[in-house]
C-alpha cells in the first residue's frame, strides 16, 4: 500500500514550506502561493493513486468463446 508513504512525503513537505513561510518575511506570499499548489497536487495525485488502486483490486474474468466456424471471441468481464 502506497498510502503511509505518499501521507509521510505529503506531510513532510507541507510543514517544511510552512516553516519556509513562518520565518520569510519578504518571500511570505509566494512560499503560501506554493503551499497552496503543492497540497491541489497532492490531492490530485492521491485522487488518482486510489482510482488506480481500485482498477487493480477489481476481479477480472475472461471467457473464450470458439464458434462452430472456428471463430474465436473473447469476453472480458470486470466485477468491482
Amino acid at each position: 500500500d502506497y498510502e503511509p508513504n505518499f501521507n509521510s512525503i505529503r506531510n513532510g513537505v507541507i510543514r517544511i514550506l510552512e516553516k519556509e513561510e513562518e520565518g520569510s518575511w519578504l518571500y511570505k506570499e509566494s512560499i503560501c502561493k506554493l503551499k497552496d499548489d503543492m497540497l491541489k497536487q497532492f490531492n490530485e495525485i492521491q485522487e488518482y493513486g486510489l482510482k488506480t488502486q481500485k482498477v487493480f483490486e477489481c476481479v477480472t474474468i475472461q471467457y473464450i468463446e470458439i464458434s462452430e466456424d472456428g471463430n474465436i471471441k473473447r469476453y472480458i468481464e470486470r466485477e468491482s
